[in-house]
């Protein structure tokens, strides 16, 4: 449909799910296909430290997931060899920190999840409340 308003054409198409073939041949996007395998190496690279990682928060989960301290840890993450833990706690409750961090250490010395120097539980917003070497 075409319309002249003022010299200027307006053109309606409408487009009910048919398909456009043409017989020029289609190109790829070789820049794409090159970024896309650079990053599976560059994940594949670091998957050593994520794997100690997600199997110590899935040993932490499956060992201490019921206990009450166990059910506030929110995070755990391994970063420059130490274990961090983060717990909705208080930024004062002491004893429960002492509970993940004692369980935490526990479990980092009987398991394999590299080398590991220190165990530091945080509350929700990232203050460390203690802190202890392995």
């Amino acid at each position: 449909m075409k319309k002249w308003l003022g010299g200027v054409a307006i053109v309606a198409f409408v487009v009910t799910g048919c398909e456009i073939q043409t017989d020029e041949p289609v190109e790829t996007n070789q820049t794409t296909q090159l970024e896309t395998t650079q990053t599976d190496e560059s994940q594949n690279a670091e998957t050593s430290e994520p794997s100690a990682q997600s199997e110590l928060k899935s040993d932490i989960e499956e060992n201490f997931g019921t206990t009450s301290w166990g059910m506030t840890i929110t995070d755990v993450r391994i970063e420059n060899s130490n274990v961090f833990v983060t717990a909705q706690i208080a930024k004062g409750d002491t004893e429960t920190a002492k509970r993940i961090q004692t369980g935490v250490i526990n479990l980092v010395r009987s398991g394999d999840y590299g080398d590991i120097s220190f165990v530091i539980v945080e509350d929700g917003t990232g203050t460390v409340v203690t802190q202890e070497s392995v």
